[in-house]
């Protein structure tokens, strides 16, 4: 199987990337050390808030970047149920 790495080449690209590399950051633990305390917040500890509020975030990005249209499968062929690639003939 080749591999090919595939780069951001327009804006909308890098911005779809920045979006997800933000919220990933978000969940690291630079950031979790602040939430990590015993104060409770909706009745929970502050560090499972921040975490359901990641998940949230999490899918925010994913659903922002599926409406700027970023998708990856431009370039990658599609894969039948026979497992042949799209366009490919059986020898």
């Amino acid at each position: 199987m080749q591999f090919r790495s595939r780069r951001p080449r327009t804006a909308r690209h890098f911005l779809a990337l920045a979006i997800v590399v933000a919220t990933l950051l978000l969940g690291l633990w630079p950031v979790v050390a602040l939430f990590n305390s015993t104060e409770l917040f909706l009745g929970m500890p502050l560090l499972m808030t921040w975490s359901i509020v990641v998940i949230g975030l999490t899918t925010g990005a994913m659903l922002l970047v599926n409406a700027l249209g970023v998708h990856g499968t431009d370039e990658v062929p599609a894969v039948h149920a026979g497992g042949d690639t799209q366009g490919a003939e059986a020898s």
